[in-house]
């Protein structure tokens, strides 16, 4: 007996597989991906890594360096005045008067 010609619709399966096999081999070995198109050239990168990390480091070492062994020695009260809400409006501020100043606290 001979075997039966593949329908066509197994047949239409078997491409689809293969080409959708083919783009992900493609794709994982670097042939198909678009160059990447930097929105940032080097002095922008340079410009906001000196704008924003020395903010960061200053976060991380009030963290690490003063509210941690505050909360580690259980000093609640301490650590309450860090997050009250404090006034940064001068005292001449209508807004302050009105009570809609901005308000922020040491964090």
């Amino acid at each position: 007996p001979t075997p039966a010609a593949p329908s066509r619709r197994a047949a239409l399966q078997l491409a689809a597989r293969a080409v959708a096999s083919s783009a992900v081999l493609a794709g994982l070995a670097g042939g198909a991906a678009a160059p990447a198109l930097a929105d940032t050239d080097l002095m922008s990168f340079k410009r906001s890594y000196f704008r924003y990390v020395p903010r960061i480091e200053k976060g991380r070492d009030f963290f690490v360096l003063q509210l941690k062994p505050m909360i580690d020695e259980g000093r609640w009260a301490e650590v309450m005045e860090i997050y009250t809400l404090t006034s940064v409006a001068r005292e001449v501020s209508a807004k302050k008067a009105a009570g809609i100043d901005p308000k922020t606290s040491l964090v």
